[in-house]
Order: C-alpha cells, then structure tokens, then sequence
C-alpha cells in the first residue's frame, strides 16, 4: 500500500525513502485478504461509532436544552460546546505528556470508559424523568458531558492507537468511518423525528424531549458494546496479540492485561517515546489541527444563519429556512462520511500525500471556503436564491475535504514512521494525531464563538436585501 520495496528503499510517490514504513507489502496484504483482518476493521469500524455516540448525543441535545430552558437559548448550548471540547483536549494532554496513558492497560482504556458511558446514560435518563424543567438537570447535562469527555480522551485514543499498530493503514481508516458514520446517523435520526411527529413543520418540546430519551438509551447501549467488541472481538485476535501486545497468540504467553503495563524509564521513557514521535508527525499534526479549526470555525454556525427565503417575502411558509440547519448538518455529515469511506483514493493519499503536502492541503482549504461561506453568510452578499446554493456547495465540499484529509492524515503516520521505530513511539504518534483533532475541535469552537460575538455580530443571520 505504501509503494515498493527494493533494497531496503520504499518507493514512494515516485520518490526513494530510506526505511519509510514500519511494515512490508506482504504483511499488509496477508492482513487485508485474511478473514480476521476484515474482522478487525468492522470491529474498530463499531468502535469508533460507539465512543463517538456520546459525543454526539450531548450536542443534540442542544435542540433540547433551547427548548427547555428558552431564557438561556444559546447560552447553554455554548456552555455545553465547551464542556464537550476543552476537556477532550485537556485530559487528552495531561494523559499524552505525562505518560500517565503508557502506564494503563488497554484492557482498562477500553472496558473503564464503556462502564463510564453506560452509568452517565443511566443517571440521566433517571435525572431527565424527574427534574427536566429545574436548573439541576441543565448543571447534571454539564457534568455529564465533563464525564463523558474524561472517557472518550482515554477511548478514542486507544482505538487509534491499536487500529495504528496494525499491520494495514485499513484499520485506521476504519475509526475514521465508523467517526464520519456517527454523525450521519445522528442526523438522520434528528429528521426522522421531525417528519414522523410534525412533518415539515417545526418540531416541537415533546418530540425533541423523546430524541433525547432516544439517544441517551443508544448512548447506554454504545458503552455496552464498546466493552464488548473489545474483550470478545479485538482482544482475542492473533493480530491484536502479535501486533499490539507482542505476545505469542498460540501459547497465550503474555501479562495480564487487568494489571496496567508498567515500564521503567530506561525500557520507555514516556516523555522521551512522546517527544520522538512528535518529531515524525508534527507536520501532520499541525495539519490535522488546521483541518478541523477552519471546519468548525465555518461550520455549522455560518452557513446554518444564512437567510435562504426573502425576508420580504410575504408568503406565511418559511419551511425552507426552518429546516436549514438540519440541511446543512446533513450535507456536511455525509460528505465527511464520504470522504472517510472512499478506500481507493484514501490509499492513493496515503501513499502519496506526505506529511508536509497534508500540511499545505489543510491551509489551502482557508483559502478555498472561507471566501465562499464568509461571503454567502456573514454578512449575506448573495440574494437567497443565490446563497442556498453557493452554500451547500461550499458546506459539501468542506465536509467531503475534512474527512478526506483528517483520515488520510490518520492512515500514513503510523505507517511511515521508520522501519525500527518501537510499538511506544508507533502508539504515542496515534495518539498525538488524537491530541491535535481535538485540539482543532477546541480552537474552532472557541474562535467561531468569539468571531460571532465581536467581528461578525453585526452581519451574521442579517438577510440580504434587495433594493
């Protein structure tokens, strides 16, 4: 998948790189046509689809809490941004530089924060069927989402981080579908229920409450299989055992995995194994972080204020505009899916795109849809016929370029570090890539929030006028 071997030399995109590639074409291949490797990339497909659940069922459950909780309509939906960002971030930091994540089990990486995703679910299904219209249930969705972050920083990094030290970049192109499939699910969840109870109509308190139940139980399930998958799928695969815990999978000769892997500093100096592995990725970190700052510093906000029906218009139905968002969600959310699943050209990527090209490739994005969304909807310089147009569009190809770029961002660096780079330093560049997606995610929530409140406030939902 990486190109050629002769001599020792990985022919690359029509370039010679010494020692490239951590794996050759015939370990890959055995990998790939083996029926336990499909196995495996369906099993870390689930995976990705179960951590991502709760994420995405707390940012649903904005529609809710605006709903609920009207006197703090935006404000809530910010605080619950933030509670779902920063603390991915946070934790995912102190755990990466530290080495606090070298020193827990894989077993305890996975099986903790299904268990933890399970009990949040549980606590607030009971908190929503007693106390919903009180401000206790807004403070326990805050804490919940702080929860639930504290388990998706230590889960979402694992399954990277496995997927990554497989012998196939497939695997981790597999997280990242299972990531991109979440949100189309959510999605098409969300207008399902506006068309069973209302139709085209708005959908109302009741309905979007029942959502919420909805997903809170899905989200309690996902924690169930996430352990499951794991223990009874991942764990007891040859693959797993050769690649992930270098144990001999026949004889079952390997430590417990109940007992955290513990390493002195002179086998796996954490800090040292972390710092090395940033100096093989930082390019692609840097380009990952930049991918998802500009998509969420222009998405959803932007395009999903942007007027799309005249506001001279007398006409009394507006069902366009009130379903503007949703569309937009949708249009992003598949052609993320789209760009994370479409195998030939992410191989092409992968094997030809290197870390400094994703790099310019993730700048030149700013230049190709800031232009187009900043123009269509903050402030509105097309008429509504126009700007329906140009951004859905835009918002298309932002969504089909994020999740392109992002997984093949994902599939080359564990695969290209240096032939005799060591499983802790394969682990800690996953997990890196990690660090920088949040990272994005953190940094463009917080800068399309202060673009709103200051530079934009003036223009954003301000419908063009024809005179």
């Amino acid at each position: 998948m990486y190109g050629a071997v002769e001599d020792g030399i990985i022919k690359e995109g029509g370039a010679a790189h010494s020692a490239e590639s951590r794996f050759n074409l015939a370990e890959q291949a055995k990998f790939e046509n083996s029926v336990e490797g499909k196995d495996l990339k369906i099993c870390f497909f689930v995976c990705a689809l179960c951590y991502m659940w709760p994420y995405q069922t707390l940012l649903q459950s904005q529609n809710f809490l605006d709903a609920e909780f009207p006197e703090l309509r935006g404000e809530a939906g910010l605080i619950m941004m933030c509670c779902t960002t920063w603390p991915l971030f946070i934790w995912c930091f102190i755990i990466t530089f530290t080495g606090l994540g070298r020193t827990m089990s894989y077993r305890f990486k996975m099986v903790f924060p299904a268990v933890l995703i399970f009990l949040v679910a549980l606590v607030i299904i009971v908190v929503m069927a007693k106390l919903t219209k009180e401000l206790t249930f807004l403070y326990c969705m805050y804490a919940a989402a702080l929860i639930v972050t504290i388990g998706e920083s230590i889960a979402e990094p694992a399954v990277y981080d496995m997927a990554g030290l497989m012998p196939s970049a497939l695997t981790s192109q597999a997280v990242q579908a299972g990531n991109g499939a979440c949100g189309v699910i959510v999605c098409l969840a969300q207008i399902l229920t506006r068309l069973i109870f209302n139709g085209f109509g708005d959908i109302g308190r009741n309905e979007l409450e029942s959502l919420t139940y909805a997903f809170f139980v899905l989200m309690a399930f996902s924690g169930i299989v996430l352990g499951l998958v794991y223990i009874f799928r991942i764990r007891p695969s040859y693959y797993y055992q050769s690649y992930v815990e270098h144990t001999d999978a026949e004889t079952n000769e390997q430590k417990s995995l109940a007992v955290a892997v513990t390493l002195s500093p002179d086998e796996v100096p954490g800090y040292k194994a972390t710092m090395e592995a940033f100096g093989h990725v930082w390019p692609t970190m840097l380009a990952v972080t930049i991918t998802f700052a500009l998509t969420l510093v222009l998405w959803p906000v932007m395009p999903g204020l942007a007027c799309v029906e005249s506001p001279r218009r007398e006409a009394t139905d507006h069902t366009l505009q009130s379903w503007w968002l949703d569309i937009i969600l949708l249009t992003f959310n598949v052609a993320d899916a789209l760009g994370k699943m479409e195998r030939h050209s992410l191989e092409w990527g992968a094997r030809v795109v290197t870390p400094m090209l994703q790099l310019a490739l993730a700048c030149l994005r700013i230049f190709i849809f800031a232009p187009i969304l900043f123009c269509s909807s903050a402030p509105q310089s097309y008429s509504p016929a126009s700007a329906k147009w140009v951004i859905i569009t835009s918002v298309f190809f932002l969504g089909l370029s994020n999740g392109w770029l992002s997984t093949v961002c994902f599939m080359r660096a564990p695969k290209a570090l240096p032939a005799n780079t060591s499983n802790v330093v394969a682990e800690q560049a996953s997990t890196l890539l990690v660090l920088a997606l949040f990272c994005g995610l953190s940094v463009g929530t917080s800068l399309a929030y202060v673009l709103g409140k200051t530079v934009l406030a003036p223009h954003l939902g301000n419908c063009y006028v024809d005179l």
